[in-house]
Formats: structure tokens, C-alpha cells, sequence
């Protein structure tokens, strides 16, 4: 019995059917990552992540962006620059946090 199924019994006073945890990925700033690998991969390589569980409602665009990126380079990536110029995983470097939002996260201390 793992602590949570613990918890439970021991607040309901009885144990719960089933128990089940879910994992979902999320960047810093809770917008997602689609670009390049880059270093010694250069542009072979394209990377997509941090959909944070509702990335399936782009997936139709996001797929044939990143299809076009793997088979066209920066050429193909080009004409999608302006849409993912804010998804760039260089967003990261010197600042953690990623793109500024216009408004203030309740979250944050």
C-alpha cells in the first residue's frame, strides 16, 4: 500500500477501489517547446514537449509543423517562424522561467 492509499484509508476509514496517478510534462512557463535539437545535431534532429495534457488539441498543426521541420530544415521552419518563435527552447538560457506572461502567476512567491 503506497502512502496516498495510506492517507485515504485512514481519512475515509476505508480503503479506495482503485488508485491511479497521472504524469503530464509542463515547461516553466507552461507553453510548449518545438525546435531544433540543435549542438552537434544541429537542425537533424526536432524536438516537441511540454504539452502539459492538452497538447492533443493542437496535435493536427504541431504534426505537420514538425514533419516539415524534419524534412525540410530551417527552410521549412522558416514560413512557421512567427507561430513558433515564442516555443524555442533557447527561450531558457539565462532566464529559467522562460516567456513573460501579462499577467501575474499566482503560483509564484
Amino acid at each position: 500500500m503506497d502512502q496516498r492509499s495510506i492517507w485515504r484509508s485512514s481519512e475515509l476509514g476505508r480503503r479506495t477501489s482503485d488508485d491511479q496517478s497521472c504524469l503530464y510534462s509542463m515547461t516553466p512557463d507552461e507553453d510548449y517547446i518545438i525546435d531544433f535539437l540543435g549542438g552537434s545535431f544541429n537542425e537533424d534532429v526536432v524536438v516537441a514537449g511540454g504539452f502539459s495534457g492538452h497538447g492533443f488539441k493542437m496535435a493536427p498543426l504541431i504534426g505537420k509543423i514538425l514533419v516539415d521541420m524534419a524534412v525540410g530544415g530551417k527552410v521549412a521552419a522558416g514560413k512557421y517562424e512567427e507561430e513558433i518563435k515564442h516555443l524555442k527552447l533557447g527561450r531558457f538560457e539565462g532566464n529559467p522561467r522562460g516567456n513573460e506572461k501579462g499577467f501575474e502567476d499566482p503560483s509564484s512567491p
